[in-house]
């Protein structure tokens, strides 16, 4: 079996492990929130959603919305992080995109660590799947 990377994220003073692509990003995005507080879902979809023409999609939707978009719908239910709901202050409900074939993930990175300032480094190390 294939090996999941592990990713080392360095975001504002904080270093954590996390396995795996999707997770890399869904960690990401729950950092900027906590990081600032007051964003809305549509600070978030202007922040991450610059790779929406690359991937085809949104990196972050509404809870709501990835419930409801059938065309992302998969085997195991859904595309989205949905037991991963990340509660913005005025009560919003966003998810996050799981998928992240490296095609996708490497631009993301580097908008992250160049619009952000976010470091994330690869671990040689991985888990068997």
């Amino acid at each position: 079996m294939a090996k999941q990377a592990i990713f080392t994220l360095d975001l504002n003073e904080s270093k954590k492990e996390v396995k795996g692509k999707g997770n890399t990003v869904l960690e990401i995005v729950k950092q900027y929130v906590a990081h600032n507080p007051s964003v809305t879902s549509a600070g978030l979809k202007r922040v991450f959603n610059t790779l929406t023409l690359l991937r085809g999609g949104q990196v972050i939707t509404s809870k709501a919305d990835a419930l409801n978009d059938t065309a992302n719908i998969d085997d195991n239910g859904c595309n989205y992080f949905l037991k991963d709901v990340i509660m913005l202050h005025n009560d919003e409900e966003v998810v996050v995109w799981c998928y992240w074939p490296d095609k996708f993930f490497k631009p993301f990175l580097e908008m992250v660590q160049r619009d952000l300032g976010y470091k994330v480094t690869l671990n040689e190390s991985g888990e068997e799947e």
